[in-house]
């Protein structure tokens, strides 16, 4: 058992993106590896039996279980483990005990890569240039390597940012699911257009501004799943929504944030909903006392793409940074907060959800914890590795915050709080909201994955149809014509059905077997099963 492979986390204790963790398991399962060895449990690992079960994983040795004797480990979907002792790695006697769900999770400190973080990104956008028949798709021994700490696959170079600028302009959604994003496109030397048009003749606002490279183009267009459109210069302004912008309102017609002296939330209106605050949200506590010191708020963009307020404070503890964002047609406030003080700083958000749990959603699913407002419990310790957290009543209002991509949160005694190393980017919206449109699991996963430059243009290549239906990844393995990883990562059992053009389609199982999927009543699509917390790879050709 010693010899038995380690399940790699991430610096912060969370389990790894989920598409690269399944190539881990595949990558096991091609080797008929029977046991794996984990230091300490991640948060949200309920369905971690499940994908340890599909990989053909039938050990996890653990280094610090939870209960004294071995014992069966079954995930929410119904895969299950032995979890033995670490140092024998099997069961002495017979096994009568069985857990089901969630396993008490251990607490780390550690920060993740940036270079990891941006290489998923990269590995994104090199999969879907392979579906859209653009490339050979992502380099993913490189990034198992990563994941491992091995150097030994960093040989594979890729072409550096500044050559993947395209010549024409353009822009591709890069997530199954249809989408409005906003894209930062180069701008020429050259006077920039007043309006843009794709070659469908929808015409697109457009914003200038001072990039990370020199001036930029912003436009916000509304695509399908995959699908890309090129962009040329329109001679004529295209009307936009309603703007209101100055120090104390950021406004976009669908979302509008009121800000006090502090640079505090005071009003937050999503849609014609609010967000029930019992005090000024993103309030600034160092080691759980006030932040003193004054504020400067500074108005530094006004749309009609991207409109933007600064605030910065300054106390003998360090210096808090906050950056409130809006984009075009977004019903949510994005924050961007940096603090570079000694001591741990936590933005809070009181509200008036005191009794009902926190919902909150990871890597691989979602589940609730409680706030722990009772004074002879333990106050709720911060969660790492979210994706998103909602505290609502039984009526579903609330508040609703997405991390971009990840973030640590707690809650107790309906005062949700973030909690900040150094950074951390957030959005804010009404609780309801993400229930009604995507969900929000897929609403963070929209949220924190931007669309990218290409040359191609090419119309949506599926449909999803299915609520609290996660796309998270799409690629093209060998000998088919694309694949696309489904979960359901909301505790709920679920049918979707994937449109698309294709003589056959197959669920896939890390242990390289395949199902096939039935055909819709029409025959226009296929049906896919999910069970709570699932994930499914469907191929298709």
């Amino acid at each position: 058992m010693s010899t038995s492979p380690v399940l790699p986390l991430m610096a912060d204790g969370t389990l790894p993106p989920v598409p690269l963790l399944l190539r881990w398991l595949a990558r096991l399962a091609e080797q008929r590896i029977r046991s794996v060895r984990l230091e300490h449990l991640p948060p949200g690992n309920g369905s971690l039996p499940d994908l340890l079960a599909s990989a053909g994983i039938e050990v996890l040795a653990l280094m610090h279980s939870p209960f004294k004797q071995p014992f069966h480990w079954q995930g929410w979907s119904g895969g299950r483990v032995l979890v033995a002792d670490s140092a024998s790695g099997s069961a002495t006697g017979s096994v009568t005990m069985l857990h089901h769900g969630e396993l008490p999770w251990s607490a780390t400190t550690g920060t993740i890569d940036p270079a990891l973080t941006s290489a998923i990104t990269e590995a994104r956008v090199d999969d879907v240039a392979a579906v859209r028949d653009l490339g050979p798709g992502a380099a993913w021994r490189r990034l198992l390597d990563q994941l491992d700490g091995s150097r030994s696959g960093h040989n594979e170079t890729e072409p550096p940012a500044a050559t993947r600028a395209p010549a024409l302009l353009g822009v591709c959604n890069p997530l199954a699911v249809a989408r409005r994003m906003l894209v930062a496109l180069p701008a020429s030397e050259d006077a920039a257009p007043v309006g843009l048009r794709d070659q469908r003749g929808a015409r697109h606002a457009v914003q200038v501004v001072d990039g990370a490279h020199g001036r930029e183009l912003l436009t916000s267009v509304q695509l399908g799943a995959l699908e890309a459109v090129t962009l040329e210069s329109f001679d004529h302004a295209v009307a936009g929504s309603h703007w209101e912008v100055s120090s104390t309102v950021i406004d976009n017609g669908r979302v509008r944030a009121e800000l006090d002296h502090l640079g505090q939330i005071v009003r937050l209106c999503c849609d014609g909903r609010f967000v029930a605050w019992s005090g000024p949200a993103l309030q600034a506590t160092i080691a759980g006392l006030p932040m003193g010191g004054a504020a400067t708020i500074s108005v530094l963009e006004t749309g009609p793409v991207r409109a933007r307020i600064g605030v910065t404070r300054q106390c003998d503890g360090g210096s808090l940074q906050l950056l409130y964002t809006v984009h075009a047609h977004e019903p949510v406030l994005r924050v961007a907060a940096t603090w570079d003080g000694p001591a741990g700083l936590r933005l809070d958000c009181p509200t008036p959800v005191h009794a009902a749990p926190l919902e909150i959603g990871g890597e691989l699913s979602g589940w609730s914890v409680p706030q722990h407002a009772r004074g002879d419990l333990e106050t709720l310790r911060p969660i790492a590795g979210l994706r998103w957290a909602r505290l609502s009543g039984s009526d579903r209002h609330g508040l609703a915050v997405s991390g971009q991509p990840t973030m640590t949160v707690s809650a107790h005694a309906g005062c949700l709080s973030l909690h900040l190393a150094n950074c951390a980017s957030f959005a804010l919206c009404e609780s309801a909201w993400p229930v009604q449109d995507l969900g929000i699991a897929a609403w963070s996963l929209s949220l924190s994955t931007p669309g990218h430059l290409t040359t191609h243009a090419n119309p949506a290549l599926l449909r999803l149809a299915g609520d609290g239906v996660v796309p998270w990844w799409s690629a093209r393995p060998d000998g088919w014509r694309g694949e696309i990883l489904l979960g359901q990562p909301h505790g709920l059992r679920g049918r979707c059905t994937l449109y698309l053009s294709a003589h056959e389609a197959v669920r896939c199982h890390l242990d390289g077997n395949a199902t096939p999927l039935r055909r819709t009543a029409d025959g226009d699509g296929f049906e896919v099963d999910l069970a709570a917390g699932g994930i499914t790879t469907v191929r298709w050709r």
